[in-house]
């Protein structure tokens, strides 16, 4: 997904939260960040909270992975 258009938008999505705080990034600031248009973000995500939780999902994804090799080699 990382290519994908859904997977730039979430890239995106991440680098200006953090940049910004969650409640200051408008979808209209995540579009212009990837050089789209707010109709086709929301084609991808209907609503920040949809990008937010993807967003959380993919923290927890990527949380268990790292979890799961370091239970495999602990040292």
């Amino acid at each position: 997904m990382p290519g994908s258009t859904k997977g730039r938008i979430l890239n995106a999505s991440v680098r200006l939260f953090n940049e910004y705080g969650v409640d200051a990034v408008r979808l209209q600031q995540i579009a212009e960040e990837i050089g789209i248009s707010v109709g086709n973000l929301a084609y991808h995500f209907k609503t920040k909270d949809a990008i937010i939780e993807s967003v959380y999902e993919q923290v927890l994804d990527e949380f268990a992975h790292i979890f799961r090799q370091y239970l495999q080699a602990p040292n």
